[in-house]
């Protein structure tokens, strides 16, 4: 009886950790030498520029140039990248405008150093 209340209580959990939050966007832009990355929250949300961020392609974790509630920039070198074609995971906090929560949100990202930005 034990076992089953705690898994009971488990799922629980689990169920309660969806998000209630929307995605936030990413734009990237491609430089000779540097690809930009912005992320914008969604409407009537914002960034926790205290909490950690950053964005991982493979083992690499690269931390912001820039960051604010409303946008957080990576400048990356593209020698920072481990091969031409780079898939990553950006990863910041979001709140929404009323402060009631937070939530830790992750972003896939593709980027190729080899594009340039017109």
């Amino acid at each position: 009886m034990t076992r089953l209340l705690i898994l009971g209580i488990g799922l629980t959990i689990a169920h309660a950790a969806e998000f209630m939050a929307p995605d936030f966007q990413v734009q990237t832009k491609h430089g000779n030498t540097m690809v930009n990355l912005d992320a914008t929250p969604p409407p009537r949300h914002h960034f926790n520029a205290k909490a950690p961020m950053n964005v991982l392609f493979g083992k690499k974790k690269i931390l912001p140039s820039e960051s604010s509630e409303q946008r957080v920039r990576f400048n990356i070198q593209v020698k920072q990248l481990p091969d031409s074609s780079s898939d990553g995971i950006v990863s910041l906090y979001l709140c929404d405008d009323a402060n009631t929560y937070c939530e830790r949100h992750e972003v896939p990202v593709s980027v190729n150093p080899n594009s340039r930005s017109r």
